[in-house]
């Protein structure tokens, strides 16, 4: 049986404060991070609501804690280390998420895509299924994560850093949402101008 999340949140933190390790906190509040927040999911069908607060954070190369006891950095302390983790706050009768997706840019370099379950809040469900796409880290759960209940931190790494106004989606079934303010990888400047003229290129040759 899972504790409510409010109180799993709660005695996170103390045991967090009170222990001698660094302290961390739930992504959307950690002390820590290069960014944070939570964005809000909402949709709605005929048979009930999908309801999700996703919070997430970002963090500098070195700074995600990587001791075996509050996280594990997959790259080592080499990357910004992108976190998320979504929370169902629907009530009974409302849809579970089968479901998460964060959105890439071209030319972003994300990797080491997985979930971290030792990251501040123990008890969470972890993905079945991680993969990154062409323009998005996607994460597929089974059991699906319902109502009261919350997923494992989920995690990426890229050497970019973060771009502000990303985009993400929760889905389950016929249901999805979309929300924008998520941090996701940004390329290098250089990148970028590099992009940019290989598109030239390319309209230039159609054009001739």
């Amino acid at each position: 049986m899972r504790l409510p999340t409010f109180i799993m949140k709660t005695v996170a933190c103390v045991l967090l404060v009170c222990g001698s390790v660094a302290v961390a906190g739930p992504l959307a509040t950690d002390p820590s991070a290069f960014a944070s927040g939570t964005a809000s999911f909402n949709a709605t069908g005929d048979s009930g609501s999908l309801l999700v607060d996703l919070d997430f954070a970002v963090f500098e190369p070195g700074v995600y804690p990587d001791d075996g006891v509050l996280g594990n950095d997959p790259s080592n302390g080499s990357e910004w280390v992108y976190a998320y983790q979504g929370f169902n706050v629907g009530g009974a009768g409302d849809k579970v998420y089968s479901t998460v997706t964060i959105g890439l840019l071209e030319g972003s370099l994300a990797g080491n895509d997985g979930d971290d379950p030792l990251h501040v809040m123990l008890g969470g469900i972890g993905p079945i299924v991680t993969f990154v796409g062409v323009d998005s880290v996607v994460y597929n759960f089974s059991p699906q994560v319902a109502p009261g209940e919350f997923s494992t931190v989920l995690l990426f790494t890229s050497p970019n850093e973060p771009f502000l106004d990303g985009a993400a989606s929760v889905i389950n079934g016929g249901l999805s949402d979309t929300q924008t303010g998520i941090p996701t990888p940004v390329p290098e400047p250089a990148m970028l101008v590099l992009m940019g003229l290989a598109g030239l290129a390319v309209v230039r040759r159609r054009r001739a």
